[in-house]
């Protein structure tokens, strides 16, 4: 009967261990230790046991969605540098005591750096120690170090994220969830030597940092240089939701997370920035237990709204007293703002005014500037005047059929309302002779310095282009003559707006485009042997346009939508001819401009601060000239009869404010 028992019992402890075996077996056949590639990217796509790196890798590793990797310590080993971990799938410990991800450099006196960790899966568990561990043995050099972490899963663990000395996350991009357990989300343990703390460079949190002690807790020497919070960072415990302590402390805080759940520290930050959304929707801050230091106080007006003033936003801050702030009023931006506790019990509203300038002012200094303007479109305007582009000819050919004639200019602009200028110029022209009857010519205008009204500025860089084709009846250039020309230029302007009362100045910068096309007919008869007459008539199609810009530098900068001038103009005129001898001609003209067309765009502006902007008229109150005389006057000297010197003035009347405008030049032709 013994011997029966026994050998039962042996058969059962037999089934037992083949059934162990059987299990430990097919679990290892399930679950193979993680590969790692050394020299190229690596992408985990079925469920394995987790790695250790143990040298330095400067490439990616992924785990792809759908895949676990587990094991029952640390899953993810890095001892040495990985330039990025890319977590879509699921890593977790079995372990309780375990780690998903742990940055070990406490055996080596050198840093370890993960570049990138990416997670839109599962970092973690609710049962495991720590989700990211970073640790560090202060007696040795170097540091653990996560440059970005962006989280838009989860990481989750007893303590999520737990840092110790000197480990370093230089930013951390949460837009997911940040989960621990009896811990905390988010702690650093430093170390009660200053120099053996780490620290976090910027927490930007529009996701959950949660956990049972605290969301965030910081201890010794360790800081937050920004904690910029958009979303939610909470404790179900009894304590506050970061809690700073010891000698570690926030720079920045810039806050959002409010309405009944108000963000709660320990501790107040060096700058307190609020976050305003609208007026049922913006950050509150309560301070537990606050006895000492300073807060700065401010309005973060990069992630508010527009249109946040006149309005009271109630407490903004509990539990501080006065002397824990270093001011209750200020400015920010476009907003003045006081902080005020009427009833004395250390809760704070907040009271926010516009201190941007006045609609009116702002529009007259946009009146001031528009009389600038209309002296660079004054400018451009002659520019394509009829006086001014029948200058660029050259009609002296040799046995070649060719010509060239080089320009030297002053031009001298007097109008109202300080719309003066003045500029000199160098032009160069060539042309070419196809036969008696038919000629084309190319020029170039440089202009080499200007002088133009307070407020613009042009760029002395693209020079005016362009180009005629002319056909005369006959050889000597008697009897018909017809002339097509184009030219073109374009420059950059800056403008500046000089300021009036409580309106700033400001400066912007853009282009301005001149286009002009032009036809002529005119017919050349003699009086006499010496004296010539020919009446010309013509039309002219002109266009300027200052493209749109905003200005810059400025705490309330404007937007100017584009201005343009368009215009259609028929030309009227004679020219005279007196030959005084075999060395000098005389040549005069008078002419007549007048615009069947003139359209001139308002100078509109716009403001995302200053509301009651009205349009300005480019002229300003000073009129618009669509019938404008020109008078010209060239004596020429012949040094051969293939190369002659010009010495010409002439004067026009411009578009606006009443201006006209005086050119002299001195030109050299000769053919060839």
């Amino acid at each position: 009967m013994t011997k029966l028992i026994k050998g039962f019992v042996l058969q059962k402890i037999s089934f037992l261990l083949l059934f162990f075996l059987f299990v430990l077996t097919s679990q290892k056949a399930l679950a193979a230790d993680c590969s790692v590639n050394s020299g190229s990217d690596t992408n985990i796509s079925a469920d394995c046991d987790g790695f250790d790196l143990n040298s330095s890798n400067s490439n990616t590793i992924t785990i792809d969605l759908g895949v676990t990797v587990s094991d029952d310590s640390s899953v993810i080993f890095l001892t040495e540098d990985l330039f990025k971990l890319d977590i879509k799938g699921i890593v977790q410990a079995t372990d309780e005591e375990g780690s998903s991800l742990y940055l070990n450099q406490y055996d080596k006196s050198n840093t370890v750096t993960l570049t990138t960790l990416d997670i839109s899966g599962t970092l973690g568990s609710s049962s495991e120690d720590r989700g990211i561990y970073m640790h560090n043995y202060p007696p040795r050099n170097g540091n653990t170090v996560i440059g970005t972490i962006n989280n838009s899963g989860t990481i989750i663990g007893t303590r999520a994220i737990s840092l110790n000395s000197r480990s370093i996350i230089t930013t951390l991009n949460n837009s997911g969830s940040i989960t621990g357990g009896n811990g905390a989300g988010i702690i650093h343990y430093g170390n009660s030597t200053q120099a053996d703390n780490g620290y976090f460079g910027t927490i930007n949190n529009s996701g959950t940092i949660q956990a049972t002690v605290a969301g965030i807790h910081l201890y010794n020497y360790v800081y937050i240089t920004n904690l910029i919070n958009t979303g939610t960072i909470s404790t179900s415990g009894v304590g506050s939701d970061i809690d700073l302590s010891g000698s570690s402390y926030i720079t920045n805080l810039y806050n959002d997370q409010g309405g009944t759940d108000a963000l709660t520290i320990n501790k107040v930050p060096t700058n307190y920035y609020v976050i305003i959304n609208d007026g049922a929707d913006y950050g509150k801050v309560k301070f537990n237990s606050v006895s000492s230091g300073t807060m700065n106080f401010n309005i973060d007006t990069t992630r508010s709204a527009s249109g946040i003033d006149g309005a009271t936003y109630s407490s903004v801050i509990e539990g501080l007293t006065s002397a824990r702030l270093s001011a209750t009023s200020g400015t920010s931006g476009i907003y003045t703002w006081t902080l005020s506790d009427s009833d004395n019990n250390n809760t704070w509203d907040l009271v926010i005014d516009s201190n941007a300038p006045s609609a009116s002012n702002t529009i007259t200094t946009v009146s001031n500037l528009t009389y600038a303007t209309s002296a660079v479109f004054n400018s451009f305007s002659y520019i394509s005047s009829y006086l001014n582009l029948s200058s660029y000819d050259c009609g002296l050919f040799d046995q070649q059929g060719m010509c060239g004639a080089l320009f030297s200019r002053l031009v001298d602009s007097n109008g109202n309302n300080d719309t003066d200028f003045d500029y000199t110029a160098g032009q160069m022209v060539n042309g070419f002779k196809f036969n008696d009857n038919f000629r084309v010519a190319a020029f170039i205008d440089q202009m080499a310095n200007n002088s133009l009204p307070s407020g613009v500025q042009l760029k002395n860089d693209s020079p005016l282009v362009g180009a005629s084709t002319v056909w005369n009846q006959n050889k000597s250039k008697l009897g018909f003559e017809a002339k097509i020309m184009a030219a073109h230029q374009s420059k950059e302007i800056t403008t500046t707006r000089i300021a009036v009362g409580d309106a700033e100045a400001g400066v912007g910068k853009t282009d301005i485009e001149m286009k002009t096309y032009m036809a002529e007919l005119s017919y050349q008869y003699t009086v006499n042997d010496s004296f010539a007459l020919r009446p010309f008539s013509g039309f002219r199609y002109s266009s300027i346009k200052q493209d749109a810009y905003s200005e810059y530098g400025v705490d309330n900068p404007l937007t100017f939508d584009a201005v343009s001038n368009e215009t259609n103009t028929f030309i009227f005129g004679v020219q005279g001819k007196y030959i005084m001898n075999n060395k000098f001609m005389l040549t005069g003209s008078l002419g007549l401009e007048h615009d069947i067309k003139n359209s001139t765009s308002d100078v509109n502006t716009s403001s995302s601060t200053i509301s009651g902007l009205t349009a300005v008229k480019l002229h300003n109150g000073g009129g618009v000239d669509k019938t404008r005389g020109s008078f010209g006057a060239t004596l020429s000297y012949f040094i051969t009869e293939k190369a002659k010197l010009d010495f010409h003035t002439n004067f026009q009347e411009l578009t606006y404010h009443d201006s006209d405008l005086e050119n002299f030049y001195i030109s050299y032709a000769v053919g060839f």
